[in-house]
């Protein structure tokens, strides 16, 4: 079946964007935080959840990204549960802000493609119809802790 016009939407939030809206204080607060997330698919497939990093780092430029699922991200590892639920609540606020989220109504012949490290994504008004999705596995997310050299100093 054809798509109908307009029938089929998918939300998509920069991650870099929303990383560089942040207070620096809660920069700071999440730069080594990671995050335990769980999909239904992966449920029902019998696998246990995955960590990711909170803050990923491109490793070519630096740039970091928030790294949050829109409802896969459960729990920050190592915090009190209260504590832990009101940052990521907090986190997804700032990443679904409207001044980072980009609104797209799916027509026939559209190809959009995106960094899945850095970007979150989430379908919105589904209708009855098909739209195709292929993804390329790429590297794990690295955070800050991956990329952390450590330092000699002489003396």
């Amino acid at each position: 079946a054809a798509v109908p016009e307009g029938a089929w939407e998918t939300e998509f939030a920069s991650g870099v964007a929303a990383y560089a809206r942040l207070d620096p204080w809660l920069k700071d607060r999440i730069e080594y935080l990671s995050a335990e997330h769980d999909h239904p698919r992966r449920l029902a497939a019998g696998l246990p959840p995955v960590v990711h990093p909170l803050v990923t780092v491109e490793t070519g430029t630096g740039r970091r990204a928030l790294l949050l699922g829109d409802d896969t991200a459960k729990r920050i590892v190592g915090l009190p549960e209260a504590e832990g639920a009101d940052l990521l609540h907090r986190l997804h606020a700032a990443a679904t802000h409207p001044a980072v989220v980009l609104r797209h109504a799916w027509r026939p012949g559209d190809v959009l493609m995106w960094d899945n490290l850095a970007v979150l994504h989430r379908c919105r008004f589904a209708a009855p119809g098909r739209l195709h999705r292929s993804m390329v596995r790429g590297m794990p997310p690295l955070g800050p802790r991956d990329l952390a050299q450590p330092w000699v100093i002489a003396g």
